[in-house]
């Protein structure tokens, strides 16, 4: 599930810190990163997130468009890539929230621990 190289961070966490860092404006591989981080992530594999790990999610999908962290949300969610509980924890920030606001109902329905999202 996690497999942790030598200096404790896991084939995922780094996966997720390339996609972060070909988000860059200026990268000409950024829908290419991008394809690669759906497709590892459709495999199957599963992923229980640490709290250094947290930092590195949110990070990537506020650089992604509300629509593209929406299909990787609903990705994680759907195949059970991350637990929901894990999962609501990493998204339940203010500027996340802020981030998603034209996506709440959809990611309600898919992690209800979410709920307070509504009014």
């Amino acid at each position: 599930m996690n497999y942790v190289d030598g200096d404790g961070r896991s084939l995922h966490r780094e996966v997720m810190s390339w996609l972060d860092w070909r988000l860059d404006p200026g990268s000409t591989r950024r829908e290419e990163t991008k394809r690669f981080a759906l497709e590892w992530f459709a495999a199957g594999v599963h992923w229980k997130p640490v709290r250094d790990d947290f930092r590195t999610v949110r990070k990537c999908l506020t650089r992604l468009s509300v629509v593209e962290a929406y299909e990787l949300i609903q990705l994680f969610a759907a195949e059970d890539v991350i637990p929901a509980e894990t999962l609501a924890q990493i998204l339940d920030t203010p500027k996340l929230r802020a981030h998603l606001v034209d996506r709440h109902a959809a990611i309600v329905s898919r992690i209800p621990r979410l709920a307070n999202w509504i009014k």
